[in-house]
C-alpha cells in the first residue's frame, strides 16, 4: 500500500454525503501528513507532532497548480464503495473538484497517465490479429549481380 497523506475536505464535494470523510493521497508529500481543503479552496497542511521527522509548529498553505486525486472507500451493509475525487487547484485555489470517472472519461481534462477505460470491454478478450511480415528476401537474391569486367 505504502505511505500516503491524508485530506480532509471542507469545500463543498460533488455529492454532499462524502463531505465528512477523510480521504488519502499520494499525489502529495506522503509523509502521513494531514491537509485540508478549506471552504475558500485554500489547501493547507496541518501543523504536526509526530515525534519522528520534520514536525510543523504552525499550519503552511501550499500553493498548489495542478491536479490531485483524493480517494477513499465507504463499508455499507454488505458492499464497499470506492469514492475518488480530482481536485484541480489553479494558482493556489480548488478550480473545481469533479468525480474521477468523470475526469478520466475527458481528454480535455485527464492527464495521459488517467487514459480513459477502452469502450467496448468484450474488445479485450480477443487477442488482435497482428499481420505476417512480408517475406525478406535472402542476402545473396537482395545483392544485386556483379558483372564480370573483361581482362
Amino acid at each position: 500500500m505504502g505511505m500516503f497523506d491524508t485530506v480532509l475536505c471542507e469545500y463543498p464535494l460533488p455529492d454532499a454525503r462524502h463531505q465528512d470523510l477523510d480521504f488519502q493521497t499520494k499525489d502529495l508529500e506522503c509523509l502521513l501528513d494531514t491537509y485540508i481543503i478549506t471552504r475558500e479552496g485554500r489547501l493547507v497542511q496541518q501543523a504536526t507532532n509526530r515525534g519522528w521527522g520534520a514536525d510543523l509548529d504552525h499550519d503552511v498553505e501550499w500553493p498548489l497548480h495542478g491536479d490531485i486525486r483524493i480517494y477513499t472507500s465507504v463499508k455499507e451493509e454488505d458492499t464497499t464503495s470506492w469514492i475518488e475525487y480530482v481536485v484541480r487547484f489553479t494558482h493556489g485555489r480548488v478550480e473545481w473538484i469533479r468525480p474521477f470517472e468523470e475526469v478520466r472519461r475527458d481528454p480535455n481534462l485527464a492527464r495521459p497517465d488517467w487514459a480513459p477505460p477502452p469502450l467496448d470491454p468484450s474488445a479485450l478478450d480477443e487477442p488482435e490479429e497482428v499481420p505476417e511480415p512480408e517475406a525478406q528476401p535472402s542476402p545473396s537474391e537482395a545483392r544485386p549481380a556483379l558483372k564480370k569486367l573483361s581482362s
